[in-house]
C-alpha cells in the first residue's frame, strides 16, 4: 500500500512541476497605450450632453482588451487614458495595428471652466483642453 501511495505522490509532484513549466515563457501585463481624443467644443452649456470620440491603438496582435479609462479628479477636472493587456506565451506577435473607437457622453453639471486632460501618448505630455461651461 505504501508503494502505491509513493507512486501516486511522485506522479502528482511531477504533474505539478510540469504544469508550472508550461507557463515559463508567459508575459502578461496591463499598460497605458496610445489614444487620440477628438476635438471638444470651446464652450458647453450646463446639463447638456456632448459626445467625445476616442481612438485607441496597439502595434501588434499580442495586445487585447483595449479600454478607455476616465477619472473625475475634482468637480471640474477630468482625466482620460487608454489601457490594454499585453499577453504573450512565447509566440511571435503579428505586426498588425489593432484599434478601437469609443464615444463617451460628457455632461457638465457646474457653470465654471472645466479642464479635460487627455493622456494621448504615454511617452509625451498630456493634451489639456479648457472648456468654458455656461448656465442654461
Amino acid at each position: 500500500m505504501s508503494r502505491a501511495i509513493s507512486i501516486l505522490i511522485t506522479f502528482l509532484l511531477l504533474f505539478t512541476i510540469e504544469s508550472c513549466l508550461d507557463n515559463e515563457n508567459t508575459v502578461r501585463y496591463t499598460d497605458v497605450i496610445q489614444m487620440e481624443a477628438g476635438p471638444v467644443p470651446d464652450t458647453m452649456v450646463v446639463n447638456e450632453t456632448y459626445s467625445i470620440q476616442f481612438r485607441m491603438g496597439v502595434p501588434n496582435s499580442c495586445w487585447h482588451s483595449l479600454a478607455l479609462n476616465q477619472e473625475e479628479f475634482n468637480d471640474s477636472t477630468y482625466r482620460f487614458w487608454a489601457t490594454a493587456v499585453y499577453e504573450n506565451h512565447g509566440e511571435n506577435c503579428a505586426q498588425v495595428v489593432e484599434t478601437k473607437d469609443t464615444v463617451i457622453a460628457f455632461k457638465p453639471t457646474l457653470a465654471k471652466p472645466h479642464i479635460l486632460v487627455f493622456f494621448n501618448d504615454p511617452a509625451s505630455d498630456p493634451r489639456v483642453d479648457t472648456v468654458v461651461v455656461t448656465p442654461n
